[in-house]
């Protein structure tokens, strides 16, 4: 079953280095609260967002006589935040990389269907008809009566999934803002069923 998707979860955070901790710290958490205000801004709840990754690393360069000598600390600060509002995803971009600075990481987008239940129960009922018809089909070549249903059951999950291959944000040149395209997804369900024959 093909949909449009109806929300997008935005992968977005900071990455700063300094020479202290602190310094690193401070720069990444001023970077990051003012993404966070950005997306307050746009009516994005806080239970909306939520913390993906978060690293202190002390970095170290390695001398040809093969000590290692500490040249600073990189903090690292990753959440995700769910758009419903798709069409305000580009928008949300620039205001985030405009408000944030040279910290801002963009680590990625996807975008997907909040509720999948009904398009799942549509796609199970063409699976069945599907694999009924199929049945059928292969009772008739191999000259047997088609049975009763003896088994059926769902193969994993049902998970929204991009049409061919997603295409990359691009930069629009002449608005001078990030354009994005949602495209469509696939809702699809696999079975398998077992018939007796005769």
């Amino acid at each position: 079953v093909t949909t449009d998707p109806d929300l997008a979860i935005l992968n977005l955070g900071v990455q700063v280095t300094s020479d202290t901790v602190k310094k690193a710290l401070e720069e990444a958490n001023v970077s990051l609260n003012a993404m966070l205000r950005v997306l307050d801004d746009y009516g994005i709840e806080e239970k909306d967002t939520q913390t993906r990754y978060f690293n202190i690393f002390a970095q170290y360069d390695y001398r040809p006589d093969r000590k290692r000598v500490l040249i600073g600390y990189q903090v690292t600060n990753e959440l995700n935040a769910k758009i419903r509002d798709i069409k305000n995803i580009g928008p949300i971009i620039d205001d985030v990389v405009d408000m944030g600075g040279d910290p801002v990481q963009i680590n990625g987008i996807t975008f997907t269907v909040e509720d999948n239940s009904e398009l799942t129960v549509q796609a199970r009922k063409a699976a069945v008809k599907v694999i009924i018809s199929q049945a059928e089909q292969f009772a008739q070549l191999t000259g047997v009566g088609l049975g009763k249903l003896i088994h059926i059951s769902q193969v994993g999950s049902a998970v929204p999934v991009a049409r061919g291959v997603p295409e990359m944000a691009r930069f629009d040149q002449a608005s001078a803002s990030t354009s994005l395209r949602t495209g469509e997804l696939d809702v699809s369900v696999t079975i398998q069923a077992l018939f007796s024959i005769r």
